[in-house]
């Protein structure tokens, strides 16, 4: 992998690139998309939970 040196990063941010572009832009504010992950997660879970307790049943049932 290559990495930069600080210079580089300087005088790449200096420019009026597509590259200086996407160094200087602010950082998008993730914390709805990280809420919305967490209630799929949560969603997935509960949902993993009932399929288990389904197949558990029905393996007990059929011994």
């Amino acid at each position: 992998m290559r990495v930069f040196e600080k210079d580089y990063y300087d005088k790449a941010r200096a420019g009026k690139s597509l590259f200086a572009y996407f160094l200087n832009r602010k950082e998008p504010d993730r914390t709805e998309l990280y809420r919305a992950c967490e209630e799929v997660k949560e969603a997935m879970r509960l949902e993993h939970e009932k399929d288990r307790k389904i197949i558990r049943e029905a393996l007990a049932s059929a011994t």
